[in-house]
């Protein structure tokens, strides 16, 4: 075997520099690498339907990861529809005690 330096063009001059122990007679070849391409996000599904109709929700989003090293969770949550809900209104105990003094007060009378 013959021991062979091999230079491959690229953009790391200094990395790219090798010194192989390759057989000449088995016909190999030293290809470079493919260039790393970022990775990214890829969208499998639109935002799911909110859990909720009012009152506040969440929806969900899954996305799959194209490459290596990508930032973040596979599944996205974001809240959705915030308003409150007719006719359901949100009340503190003590207006809820009161109103229960009232009725219970009426019912003596």
């Amino acid at each position: 075997m013959k021991m062979e330096k091999v230079h491959l063009p690229g953009k790391d001059q200094h990395a790219l520099d090798l010194a192989l122990d390759l057989p000449q007679e088995a016909g190999w070849t030293v290809q470079p690498r493919e260039e790393q391409k970022p990775a990214f996000w890829r969208v499998l599904q639109q935002w799911s339907e909110c859990s909720r109709l009012c009152g506040g929700g969440f929806q969900y989003l899954q996305r799959e990861c194209v490459g290596t090293g990508c930032q973040g969770d596979p599944i996205l949550k974001q809240e959705c529809n915030p308003q409150a809900c007719p006719g359901l209104e949100v009340k503190s105990t003590e207006t809820r005690l009161e109103e229960v003094q009232v009725v219970q007060n009426r019912s003596r009378l």
